[in-house]
């Protein structure tokens, strides 16, 4: 679950992560980029958060 934001209206609230959409999409884009033998810089991660609720 992508940090649904219904999830902390249940109970209990659920624990979700969030992805960082963009980052990610450079990621991806640098890997293409790489594997079509063009330099791209390494990547750093990760690029999700856990958004920690009560339901632990």
């Amino acid at each position: 679950m992508d940090d649904d934001p219904l999830a902390c209206y249940s109970y209990p609230p659920l624990i979700t992560i969030r992805v960082d959409l963009a980052a990610e999409a450079r990621r991806l884009t640098d890997s293409v980029l790489s594997a079509l033998g063009r330099p791209a810089p390494p990547a750093e991660g990760p690029f999700v958060n856990l958004v920690v609720r009560d339901s632990t």
